[in-house]
């Protein structure tokens, strides 16, 4: 039985994009199309499910889509069990990326306590296992197996008269990497840096429409964020400070790349490590804050978004004269 190759991603941060970024990670230039790419944030801002604030959420805009995708109804699907399905299409060469409930799932820290449909991906099975990858506990993405008759009963809810067809939750997508040319281009990394770095997004009017803000808005949105927690009690939201992480070890991984080709990149590898230990005491102080509820923490919080901005903002400006110093020098992988 089919088991399609799966990569640990460089960064974890969405569900399905990391999924995605797992299955590309394989393709040749990939990882060298990320650094020259994956920069740009945008934001929306959604009411936050438990107390209700307005919370900044930041998604990557250069997102891994070369991938072929086909939705398919779940509910279509009840000639035979998911498990069958799962089986031809693994044979197949497509990815699943399913909808089903955690309730019925053992990998799941909430597994037989409580209802939760939720996404994860499907990359292989044998007679007795399923292979699937999601951020199954402690917000740590990783690869496991389950049961074919618990991943049978946790899909069969979905396809039962509880769930609404008209919901994302009822379709299964079947996903497949699309044969592309991938490279890192100096030309496209300044580009994106600049947009990034003057808050602006190039790609069209949808993600316009689409997000409340770009690039380093995000920062002015999160201090407004942390602002609004002073009065109450509510916890934070530090799923923004480990995206923040995340984005900073890409930028790490750019600057390593650009080493390559000139010495003068190298002292910004300090500059962006020390942006990295502030980003990890952001997570840290986060999650102490949710616990006790210590203002001082926030405070604390807030004061490292400000000093974190004014450091980002000089690192982007000296990718950006530096860049621009090596195209009038040579070529490195430019078109």
């Amino acid at each position: 039985m089919p088991i399609l190759k799966i990569y640990r991603p460089p960064i974890t941060y969405m569900p399905f994009e990391t999924s995605l970024m797992s299955i590309l990670m394989g393709e040749e230039g990939f990882s060298d199309w990320i650094n020259s790419n994956m920069i740009q944030v945008g934001i929306k801002i959604l009411p936050d499910d438990y107390n209700g604030l307005l919370t900044p959420n930041l998604y990557f805009l250069d997102k891994p889509y070369n991938i072929e995708m086909n939705a398919i109804p779940i509910k279509l699907l009840i000639k035979e069990d998911i498990s069958y399905y799962i089986n031809v299409f693994l044979k197949n060469g497509y990815y699943l990326f399913l909808y089903l409930d955690k309730y019925f799932l053992p990998n799941y820290s909430n597994y037989r306590i409580n209802h939760d449909v939720h996404s994860l991906l499907v990359y292989g099975m044998n007679k007795s296992k399923i292979y699937i990858a999601d951020f199954f506990r402690n917000g740590k993405f990783t690869f496991e197996s389950c049961s074919l008759s618990s991943i049978n009963k946790a899909v069969g809810i979905c396809q039962s008269d509880l769930y609404n067809p008209a919901d994302k939750e009822s379709d299964l997508l079947l996903l497949k990497p699309l044969k592309i040319q991938y490279e890192f281009c100096v030309n496209t990394l300044v580009k994106n840096l600049e947009s990034y770095l003057n808050c602006s997004y190039l790609n069209g009017e949808r993600e316009t429409k689409e997000y409340d803000g770009f690039g380093m808005k995000n920062y002015l949105y999160i201090y407004s964020y942390l602002e609004s927690l002073k009065n109450n009690i509510f916890n934070i939201d530090y799923r923004i400070f480990s995206f923040h992480l995340s984005h900073k070890l890409l930028l790490l991984d750019k600057i390593k790349l650009l080493c390559q080709f000139s010495l003068d990149f190298f002292p910004l590898i300090n500059e962006i490590k020390q942006m990295i230990h502030i980003c990890k005491i952001n997570k840290s102080l986060s999650l102490k804050y949710n616990v006790n509820k210590n203002k001082q923490l926030l405070t604390m919080l807030i004061e490292n978004i400000y000093i974190l901005f004014q450091k980002e903002k000089r690192f982007i400006q000296e990718i950006i004269v530096k860049c621009n110093d090596l195209n009038h020098t040579q070529s490195p992988r430019q078109t």
